[in-house]
């Protein structure tokens, strides 16, 4: 990625990827190299945020950034904010894309905004009413709510798909 940046330092889709490729090692070094994880950390806000600059309405360098700026957030919660930032324009740009939906929710549940993440679930469902991957999770956040009713319902959506579905029956014996 390195070498694709020296070659043409305009292509955003590269900075992008640099960008998220740096956040990744930041991670990956932050308990051994501290100096060398933020080093990283802020060579991937560099690349991401020029990327950005360069092509601010194409979804794919934004979804990478949604991608860097996720991770980054593992090291520094700052970067929450960040990261559902760039969601929320993501979607601005495709409003009718069930799969951005689908992200900010896996996003919110994991900054633990439980009901947040389930109202982008239900939005996704909106969209695409078979969309077993935002089906399947949302149930599982319901029963985490203690909402069996909710959880019930969409987990029986997904068996009038896929009637053995694995992961929905074992999500429906933990309601009995």
């Amino acid at each position: 990625l390195i070498e694709a940046v020296r070659l043409n330092s305009g292509e955003p889709l590269y900075l992008a990827e640099l960008g998220n490729a740096a956040a990744s090692s930041a991670i990956a070094l932050a308990e051994e190299d501290a100096t060398t994880s933020g080093e990283l950390k802020d060579d991937s806000i560099f690349f991401t945020d020029l990327g950005l600059t360069i092509s601010p309405v194409n979804t794919t360098i934004l979804r990478t950034a949604i991608r860097t700026y996720f991770q980054l957030s593992l090291l520094d919660p700052e970067y929450k904010a960040k990261t559902l930032e760039i969601v929320d324009r993501s979607i601005t740009l495709a409003p009718t894309d069930p799969k951005l939906f689908l992200n900010k929710a896996v996003i919110l549940t994991q900054f633990e905004r439980e009901q947040e993440a389930a109202d982008a679930y239900e939005q996704a469902i909106k969209m695409k009413p078979n969309y077993r991957d935002a089906r399947l999770p949302l149930a599982g956040l319901y029963i985490k709510m203690g909402q069996k009713e909710k959880a019930r319902e969409h987990l029986e959506a997904v068996l009038k798909m896929i009637p053995d579905d694995p992961d929905a029956l074992e999500l429906l014996k933990q309601l009995q």
